[in-house]
This record gives C-alpha cells, sequence and structure tokens, in this order.
C-alpha cells in the first residue's frame, strides 16, 4: 500500500517539476553558442596549444564475449591516432 501511495504521489508531482525547468536563454545565435562553449573551454590559444589527448573507455556489447571492453584511445597532433 505504501508503494502504491509512492507512486500516485510521484505521478502528481511530476508535472511541476517539468515545468520549473529552466528556460534557454532566448535569442542566443550559433556564434554566441560557440564563443561561450570555447571561453569556458580556456580559450581559443589554449586548445591550440594542445598537442596530444587521451581518451579512456569501454565499449558496451550484448553480442561480444566480454560485455564491457575497455579502451584507450591517444590522439597526437597533427592527425595522429593510436587505438
Amino acid at each position: 500500500m505504501r508503494w502504491f501511495i509512492a507512486w500516485i504521489l510521484s505521478l502528481c508531482i511530476l508535472p511541476f517539476a517539468v515545468a520549473v525547468e529552466p528556460a534557454l536563454e532566448p535569442g542566443l545565435s550559433a556564434e554566441q553558442i560557440i564563443e561561450k562553449n570555447i571561453t569556458a573551454r580556456g580559450g581559443l590559444d589554449a586548445w591550440r596549444k594542445v598537442q596530444s589527448m587521451v581518451w579512456v573507455g569501454h565499449i558496451e556489447s550484448a553480442n561480444a564475449p566480454a560485455p564491457n571492453l575497455p579502451f584507450v584511445l591517444v590522439q597526437q597532433h597533427p592527425n595522429k591516432s593510436r587505438f
């Protein structure tokens, strides 16, 4: 019975939670969005100085012998990568 009451209450509160979602800033152009992204990442000069990046993660597959396969991707400037 408690689960039923909790479920009903959550269904009643859900529309209000969705309605309170913050609105996007109106009138942003593509250039303004790109400029905000660049400044949030340290500026264009900082990105141009980057020589290498390493991405670590896992690949999920239902058909593979192992469901989660770890990987490391190393990218070096200019256009060199190792997977």
